[in-house]
């Protein structure tokens, strides 16, 4: 991974200067309440939620199964990285990856675009950023990861 692509810093979701070409991620997780939210109760998706009012209805709506999914919302591109099926649940080292994947055919297909990603299922998810580094580090260059600079624990 080029140096430029890991950014020690949170997502800012409020931020007025998102562009068109930037998509803005935040990690989820695949479970949908009976008002048809997504639960974003946690970490960088309650961050989306807060920010981007209506979002987990509207990605509550559209998810479905899908790994990688991006919407226009709000007047940005906000996207859900899915890196567990349940949020009670610690993140799978192999689903993670496989999501991972679906992201790096994503950029991949759409070169112009930026995606912006907190470091995935290190957090709530309860991986370590080495069992990740590997496939982190094959990125495309037009995906920014991001790492929070002051970790818990």
């Amino acid at each position: 991974m080029a140096l430029n692509t890991l950014i020690r810093s949170l997502i800012d979701y409020n931020a007025p200067h998102w562009t068109s070409n930037d998509i803005v991620f935040f990690t989820a997780n695949q479970v949908v309440k009976a008002n048809g939210h997504l639960v974003m109760g946690a970490g960088n998706a309650k961050a989306a939620r807060d920010a981007v009012q209506g979002s987990a209805l509207a990605f509550g709506q559209s998810l479905g199964e899908k790994r990688v999914h991006v919407i226009r919302f709000q007047g940005i591109w906000l996207g859900a990285l899915v890196t567990k099926q349940h949020f009670k649940d610690p993140s799978d080292l192999e689903f993670v990856i496989k999501s991972l994947r679906e992201l790096f055919k994503m950029a991949k297909r759409n070169p112009t675009k930026t995606f912006h990603v907190p470091y995935p299922a290190i957090g709530n998810g309860g991986l370590k950023r080495n069992q990740l580094d590997k496939y982190i580090s094959q990125l495309p260059t037009n995906i920014k990861v991001y790492i929070n600079p002051k970790p818990r624990g």
